[in-house]
């Protein structure tokens, strides 16, 4: 019984240490194509950036700086930028040059999920129909979609709590526009190894209580159903 017992001690110890150490593989991402099932991925407190405050309808030199302190970060482009509004007080942000593409960086709160409408439109600022591609991580994660419509949600979260350093978009033809970018941090959920260690601390526990229930039926005589020895 106590050589069990240690067996299962230095298991436990063993899984501690895998905990602590981590996962060796590279970061991963969830993509989701549901901003309601995005959204329930993510913890309270995450950052809408609406571009509502932005110019409209004229140039904007590149980088821009969105929002402060700890929900601050850049967008970039390789050209400036130029923002039309579908009107109701709603800016898109997009590009001046057709097939240039938008570049989100330098995130001040190291967040470890981000979304938003991701899509293409004209020169006149209109939807219109294509493919639109986003590129999280300079290549840890990646997702396609065509479409033509202003409301295509596209959303990465981590799910080994990687910061996310960078997201770009790209297209091949049309103007690049993005609405309603979501950063903040993805729910905590315990590593594997946890549950491990969990479920081998309480085998140790249940090991432990069986020894002691067994010990006192041998001193009092009885077996440990009860019964008179």
């Amino acid at each position: 019984m106590i050589a069990s017992i240690r067996t299962a001690l230095n298991l436990a110890k063993f899984a501690l240490v895998i905990g602590v150490i981590g996962p060796v593989s590279a970061a991963d991402f969830d993509v989701y194509t549901d901003k309601n099932a995005f959204l329930a991925a993510l913890a309270p407190g995450y950052y809408t950036e609406t571009f509502n405050t932005l110019a409209v309808n004229t140039a904007i030199a590149s980088p821009i700086i969105l929002n402060s302190g700890t929900n601050q970060f850049q967008g970039s482009s390789s050209s400036a930028f130029y923002n039309p509004s579908p009107g109701g007080g709603n800016v898109w942000l997009s590009t001046s040059n057709a097939s240039n593409s938008i570049n989100f960086s330098l995130f001040a709160g190291s967040p470890t999920a981000i979304g938003g409408y991701f899509f293409l439109t004209n020169i006149n600022g209109s939807e219109v129909n294509g493919t639109i591609n986003a590129n999280l991580n300079a290549g840890a994660a990646a997702s396609s979609v065509t479409t033509s419509s202003s409301t295509n949600f596209i959303g990465f979260v981590s799910t080994n709590n990687t910061s996310i350093t960078s997201l770009s978009l790209s297209t091949s033809a049309s103007w690049v526009t993005v609405n309603d970018l979501l950063v903040g941090n993805a729910v905590s959920v315990p590593e594997p190894s946890t549950y491990a260690l969990s479920a081998i601390a309480s085998g140790v526990i249940a090991a432990l209580a069986r020894r002691r229930r067994s010990g006192h039926a041998r001193l009092s005589g009885t077996n440990p159903s009860g019964n008179s020895a």
